[in-house]
């Protein structure tokens, strides 16, 4: 199923923007992630279709915030759950990619330009460093972007954090695939709603590291705002509106 996607710089999603009505799905990166930025769910994800699993509607009052975060005591801490990935197919799993054909074209991009790089260098002997590292600045991320030109940099974006975290050497003999274990598993906090609804001047603050938010319907009225306080903030929703 194609997705529309609406990203803003600062985290943030605002009313106001044209979105068609079906299913989508909002990336905000904010600032430099670590090596791995995201989380997949596998088991009782929210399709669009069974809100069965999802506790309640959440309401931002007209110029008030509220606030997500780990706060076991939390009001809506009953619909958090903490999710984990252990693989590059789990970024189809959660949403991520739209698809293992997405995802093998990723894979075999990162595969060769990886290739090209230890080649030149071994061609150039030429040597740049990652600041503060012994690991080689091989410069495949600028390649993988030219590689894909169509691909929304979002998702490169994503998927790079995680691919990067394989040896050059591994990659360039053995390739990567759907079934590559990622080398530090990481995980992501989803927050499972019915409706979401930011009334005027609200703010819903998501202040989780990596966060996931999923609901059925995301209403955001007049300067009523989404903000992400961490490294990444994914929406999957039904439908998005603004008013």
């Amino acid at each position: 199923m194609n997705r529309a996607r609406y990203r803003r710089a600062d985290g943030s999603v605002r009313s106001g923007d044209s979105r068609p009505p079906f299913r989508h799905l909002v990336s905000a990166i904010l600032g430099r992630a670590p090596p791995f930025p995201r989380a997949s769910v596998r088991d009782d994800d929210h399709d669009g279709k069974d809100p069965v699993n999802m506790p309640e509607d959440i309401i931002v009052a007209d110029n008030t915030t509220v606030q997500l975060d780990d706060d076991a005591a939390q009001r809506f801490a009953g619909a958090r759950t903490t999710v984990a990935i252990t693989r590059l197919g789990d970024l189809v799993e959660v949403g991520i990619l739209d698809s293992d054909a997405e995802l093998d074209q990723l894979t075999e991009a990162a595969t060769t330009v990886t290739r090209q790089a230890l080649t030149d260098v071994e061609v150039h002997r030429q040597r740049r460093f990652v600041p503060g590292r012994i690991r080689p600045d091989l410069g495949r991320y600028a390649r993988l972007l030219a590689a894909l030109p169509t691909t929304d940099r979002t998702k490169v974006s994503t998927f790079w954090r995680l691919a990067r975290q394989f040896d050059p050497a591994a990659v360039a003999q053995h390739g990567i695939g759907r079934e590559t274990l990622v080398a530090v598993p990481s995980s992501v906090i989803k927050w499972l709603f019915q409706d979401v609804t930011v009334n005027s001047g609200g703010t819903l603050l998501m202040t989780n590291y990596n966060a996931v938010l999923i609901c059925r319907n995301l209403l955001i009225r007049a300067n009523g705002r989404i903000v992400a306080t961490g490294k990444s903030l994914q929406i999957n929703a039904t439908s998005i509106k603004g008013e």
